[in-house]
């Protein structure tokens, strides 16, 4: 039985009354429109077409008008066209069954709208369907011009969210023009960089240019420096709420600093320029950085967000090219002849006020950075209201005695001042006075009360403050350019992150110069001290000088010599640095690793990931260095280098997970986790990145022909892993192993016929892909490491080819000497340093290179070469320590033995001592802090984890183990694969991770009781 007309009519009423009340911006009667799940939603029910049709429907009729003709019908029942409804279904199907009229054509153009009989009734419906079909955006580096009637489906349309450079539907106050261009060219730039934003889409509507901006979780990085308030005081946020971790003060300014450094990082690639649609290099200067165009996105490893530098309204840019540009002051210096936008702000540099000259470019964007980074670090000392304190003393009154004519009182917050400067004419000093600028007096006091006023491990706060005043060089001509600022960043980040390790000092400007600076603490006075007995510190591994008894190398209790004299420089190695004599023997904990990558997101406890790679990179950030930069010889690496010692390290500083420990832990219960998405398929290889945090598996899905790679994120806090990216590799080669650090992934497999192929990429895929038929050398590939930057060693018998993953246009080749193949190579945990196994006979040889920090390039020569008596047998795989210099052979026949290098042994191949210990039916092994070796051992009912004790000084040897293993489980380890035992963040808690080739991992926590043992 057909519904009744009343029924129709009532049916009608309900749909339409359902529509109105989702009209989204309702009191705004050209802005307004309706989301279509919620036309979807009003027309649902099984019988709701009959009823509103009073006419039974065929299966294929309701699914064509629910797929493609729910708006139309919305339309006609909003306009009151009864009559049209009940023609169905003459007025809505063809005689074959098609529909007449679609939502996918909507909306219609004058001649396309249905013949109503009522010319009213026609306007209607032209009218409204754009309240029911709004304009669909799709992002495009391109303008997109919008009729109009169109409606855009934005809940609100803003002139201003928030006040913040984010989020602004139009601009106003600054050239459209200008911004649109300068959107466009990093739009189509061929790299991009994780920490800079542009816009989704910008449309031409209604005659005003509007941009489109993905939103920010945080909104902007001045909102965060006033806790959450808006400028008005308003409280947009609870800042302890949204950034729960910051409670902790060695978080917050850890992860401040992290972020500061990823922006300047973000600051090197726009002045260094990268590769434009055109193919030319396009070279930016942002010219408004302040913290209003600084976003924060949400981000679960790190306290603070992941800061995102945006808003380009105002930047400028120029392609490389033959012709001299009109505008441009200087094109070395990339110097913009540019008239801002926007009125002069807190953060514009000091050359802006000279007379005739109005160019703001990146010479103003290092100095803006060198501003926001002091209220950074106010905000981590002291939150926002040291921050406030600090904008308010910028704005004292300055000395009546140099401040410029007609200046009386408070003028604005910048960093600089005025003053007039008395210089010498023919002579006499003081016959001329000029107008001069220098670092505002309230700056610099504030300065000296962050070094006094907080208190911080190893001079980390008067580096940062250091560091601070080396950027704000009021002489642009002379302020450091973006190079060496990420350096610097990078070395702050660096201390801070490390600042409770008591080297954490050894590789800082601060102690490595002679010069006390301003801000160091006053020397104390011990002209009336008796003089210490001199002592000198017992040689490291890494500075053993020849002739020194073996007896004497096994010390391993922080002895002392006494001495009188320091060895002849004829006794050194010409390469090293004895340390200096101390007064009694300071055991020396490992140098702290470099500020781990930022792209790539692989990283330690603040590294996000970013993507950016352009030929001739080796940070992926593609531009060649520009000489005219200043240099900063205190970020020198050489001058680092002479200063490193990563074998010097004493043994009784260092704890095991049992043994010697330095808490009392507990091991608990070993926790399988499975991972649903591999449970039905084949697993051919596993890899786990040394910080713990990520592992790779190669794995061929059911009924797909392609192999693929799943990065997965692994949450040691609550012992969880989730796949965060499947990637699928070329088909052809039959991929057989993976090696991977961070979300930095390295696989290598075979064709048919014996064709070696390579594949190198992360998160974005693969990046680069080389087979045998091209690089001879693959031909005889044995294994392939990888570091957490992303370098590779692609190892094969004869030669390592060495590449960097952001940078695969450039390479390096290592052949091998005489006889020597090599077998094994390994990066250690930082991957400042590589570590190659050859084969040969009559000796075995570790070799050992140093990675350049800055380039990530191989230093050449080798850092040293040590030999081995033969073991006969190729097969090898290296276990390297965290951090020390030095590693585990893991050899045939269950033999262990320490590898590590007293000296430089480049060219000398007298073996060195091997002192092997036999731990039968090993399945996976690890180093955990460079004390202890760890090692899975494969019973027949059992699996069992033991812990041994790595002692010595010259020469390391592994200890017995205690009878009773550290972990014991009824399990089969046929499956295992990788062992790594990791620090918890924010803990003092361990977790043991076993990967396996099967679709589960295994946790095994050994959490603190918060007693700490005494050593």
């Amino acid at each position: 039985m057909l519904p009744s007309a009343d029924i129709a009519r009532g049916t009608r009423t309900w749909i339409r009354n359902q529509l109105a009340n989702n009209i989204q911006n309702p009191e705004s009667f050209n802005n307004d429109y309706v989301r279509y799940q919620d036309i979807q939603k009003a027309w649902s029910g099984n019988d709701t077409l009959q009823r509103v049709f009073q006419a039974s429907l065929t299966p294929v009729q309701v699914k064509l008008i629910t797929e493609d003709l729910l708006r139309f019908l919305s339309i006609l029942v909003s306009i009151r066209a009864d009559d049209f409804l009940d023609g169905f279904p003459g007025r809505f199907f063809d005689e074959a069954g098609h529909l007449l009229y679609k939502d996918s054509d909507l909306p219609f153009r004058d001649n396309q709208v249905p013949p109503f009989e009522d010319l009213a009734l026609r306007r209607d419906f032209f009218n409204s369907q754009f309240l029911f079909k709004p304009e669909p955006l799709f992002e495009s580096p391109t303008l997109q011009t919008i009729e109009d009637q169109r409606r855009l489906p934005f809940e609100v349309i803003s002139k201003d969210v928030f006040g913040g450079a984010y989020g602004k539907v139009d601009k106003k106050g600054q050239e459209a023009k200008r911004e649109l261009d300068n959107l466009q060219v990093l739009k189509t730039s061929r790299t991009s960089h994780g920490h800079i934003r542009t816009h989704v889409v910008i449309l031409f509507y209604r005659g005003e240019h509007h941009i489109l901006l993905p939103w920010a979780d945080h909104f902007d990085l001045d909102f965060f420096l006033r806790e959450g308030c808006s400028y008005t005081g308003e409280a947009l946020y609870d800042i302890t709420l949204r950034f729960p971790k910051i409670k902790s003060a060695t978080i917050l300014l850890r992860d401040s600093c992290a972020q500061m450094h990823y922006i300047s990082d973000a600051l090197e690639w726009l002045h260094k320029g990268f590769m434009g649609k055109s193919r030319k290099h396009v070279h930016f200067a942002h010219m408004d950085l302040k913290p209003n165009n600084i976003l924060i996105d949400r981000d679960e490893d790190s306290a603070v967000g992941k800061w995102i530098l945006t808003d380009f309204g105002i930047s400028t840019f120029k392609e490389d090219d033959e012709a001299a540009s009109a505008d441009l002051v200087s094109f070395e210096n990339l110097t913009f002849k540019t008239t801002p936008a926007r009125l002069p702000g807190a953060y514009q540099p000091p050359e802006t006020e000279k007379t005739g000259q109005s160019s703001a470019g990146r010479r103003g964007d290092i100095w803006a950075f060198g501003c926001i980074f002091a209220e950074v670090l106010s905000f981590a000392l002291g939150r926002g209201d040291a921050v406030q304190t600090f904008r308010m003393s910028r704005k004292q009154t300055q000395n009546m005695d140099d401040a410029t004519e007609g200046q009386k009182g408070p003028r604005n917050d910048f960093f600089y001042e005025e003053y007039r400067e008395r210089v010498q004419v023919n002579g006499r000093l003081g016959a001329q006075i000029r107008q001069s600028y220098r670092l505002r007096s309230g700056v610099d006091q504030w300065l000296r009360k962050l070094i006094t006023g907080y208190t911080y491990p190893n001079r980390t706060i008067d580096c940062c403050v250091r560091t601070i005043r080396d950027i704000l060089e009021v002489d642009g001509s002379k302020r450091i350019g973006a190079e060496h600022l990420v350096k610097k960043m990078e070395h702050v980040a660096n201390h801070v992150a490390y600042a409770r390790n008591p080297n954490s000092l050894l590789n800082c400007p601060l102690e490595r110069s002679k010069l006390q600076r301003p801000f160091d603490p006053p020397l104390l006075d011990t002209s009336g001290a008796p003089e210490p007995e001199e002592t000198e510190q017992l040689p490291s591994i890494k500075f053993t000088p020849p002739g020194l008894d073996k007896e004497d190398m096994l010390l391993d209790k922080g002895a002392t010599v006494a001495s009188n004299s320091v060895p002849s420089s004829s006794e050194q190695h010409p390469h090293t640095t004895v340390p200096p004599r101390r007064q009694q023997h300071e055991p020396s904990p490992p140098i702290p690793p470099p500020l781990p990558p930022a792209e790539q997101n692989p990283r330690p406890h603040y590294a996000h990931g970013r993507k950016h790679s352009a030929p001739g990179s080796n940070r992926g950030l593609g531009m060649p260095t520009n000489s005219s930069e200043p240099s900063d010889g205190s970020y020198d690496d050489q001058s680092d280098r002479s200063h490193r010692s990563i074998g010097g390290i004493s043994r009784v500083n260092l704890h095991g997970v049992t043994i010697n420990q330095n808490k009392e832990r507990d091991i608990g219960s070993p926790v399988e986790i499975d991972i649903p998405s591999l449970r039905k398929s084949t697993i051919h290889s596993t890899s786990l990145c040394p910080s713990g945090k990520y592992m790779a598996y190669l794995a061929t899905q059911p009924k797909d022909a392609h192999q693929t790679v799943l990065l997965c994120k692994l949450s040691l806090n609550d012992a969880s892993i989730q796949v965060d990216h499947n990637i699928i590799l070329p088909a052809g080669p039959v991929w057989k192993q993976i090696v991977q650090a961070g979300y930095n992934f390295a696989v290598w497999g075979n064709k048919v016929g014996g064709t070696k192929h390579v594949c190198i990429g992360g998160v974005a895929g693969v990046s680069m892909a080389w087979d045998s038929t091209t690089r001879q050398p693959l031909a005889s590939l044995v294994t392939t490491a990888i570091s957490p930057y992303g370098s590779v060693a692609l190892v094969s018998t004869k030669v390592i080819c060495y590449v960097n993953s952001s940078d695969t246009s450039s390479s390096e080749t290592i052949p091998s000497t005489g006889d020597q193949t090599f077998t094994d190579a390994r990066f250690n945990d930082d991957g400042s340093v590589l570590y190659v196994w050859s084969f040969g006979r009559p000796d075995d040889r570790l070799h050992i290179w140093r990675v350049d920090e800055a380039t990530r390039g191989l230093i050449q020569p080798t850092d040293s070469e040590g030999s081995y008596a033969s073991q006969g047998n190729s097969k090898v795989e290296i276990i390297p320590y965290n951090s020390y210099q030095g590693c585990i052979i893991h050899a045939a026949g269950s033999n262990f033995f320490p590898a590590q290098i007293r000296s430089t042994q480049r060219g000398n191949h007298e073996l060195l001592p091997k002192i092997e210990k036999i731990i039968a039916n090993t399945v996976a092994a690890c180093v955990f802090g460079d004390h202890s070796l760890i090692v899975v051992e494969k019973g027949y009912r059992h699996t069992r984890i033991r812990e041994y004790r790595i002692v010595g000084g010259g020469n390391h040897v592994i200890e017995d183990t205690p009878k009773k293993p550290l972990i014991e489980w009824k399990f089969s380890a046929d499956k295992i694969t990788q062992v790594r035992v990791v620090p918890v963040p924010d803990t003092d808690n361990l977790m043991v991770i076993l990967c396996m080739l099967v679709n589960k991992v295994i946790f095994i926590p050994i959490v603190a009781r918060g007693v700490i043992r005494q050593a």
